[in-house]
């Protein structure tokens, strides 16, 4: 094992619901993407890494020059030509930064992708899953959300500036600010084995004068 306070598996930063994220974001891009992604926010860049080995072409982004990305750059300039890649991978990037940027940072997003865009945001509201097999002639997977009516207030923790299901941010506001940003949602969901991670799976619905 690595003598380093910084290694994400010493500092449970990579457990096992995050590897399943993952999983997620893999198999998401791959199943979306026909060439060229780029990857914003690359933390410990398992994601990166694992689409390159499978043949994509990858491109990384982050405003931290010690995690070495390609591009050094915040995500409020991206300083990237429109249309420039399939598609867009942004997970547990956008609520580090203050909510009033979301919208902008949505149209530059938008921008710069060819097609498509995968976020996920971390979201407070209780969730409950409930796995039913017999192996192996049947599965069955039961989700459930239930809102809270009495959302708590978010509190900067040094990290996150906001959070779904927090005070202010239900869900319903991130859904309005896409399909105001003419992205339409294709799929979502949340990861089973941490439900703080929710996925949105975004199309451009192209407007005038656009290719």
């Amino acid at each position: 094992m690595m003598e380093n306070d910084k290694n994400p598996l010493r500092t449970g930063y990579d457990d096992k619901g995050r590897f399943v994220s993952y999983w997620y974001q893999i198999t998401k891009a791959y199943e979306f993407c026909n060439k060229s992604l780029l990857e914003i926010g690359i933390g410990t860049s398992f994601v990166s890494n694992y689409l390159r080995n499978i043949g994509l072409e990858v491109i990384t982004i982050d405003i931290d020059i010690d995690l070495k990305p390609d591009i050094v750059a915040g995500i409020q300039n991206l300083p990237i030509r429109s249309f420039s890649f399939d598609i867009i991978l942004c997970c547990q990037v956008l609520e580090h930064i203050p909510f009033r940027y979301f919208k902008p940072v949505i149209t530059e997003l938008y921008r710069i992708s060819k097609k498509y865009i995968i976020i996920s945001l971390p979201n407070r509201m209780h969730f409950f899953c409930l796995n039913l097999r017999l192996y192996p002639i049947f599965q069955k997977q039961f989700k459930l959300t239930l809102p809270s009516y009495i959302l708590p207030k978010h509190r900067f923790d040094g990290e996150h500036y906001w959070e779904i299901g927090k005070k202010g941010y239900p869900l319903s506001k991130i859904k309005s600010i896409f399909r105001s940003q003419s992205l339409r949602l294709l799929q979502e969901f949340r990861n089973p084995e941490k439900p703080l991670h929710h996925f949105f799976l975004l199309q451009k619905e192209c407007k005038k004068n656009e290719p």
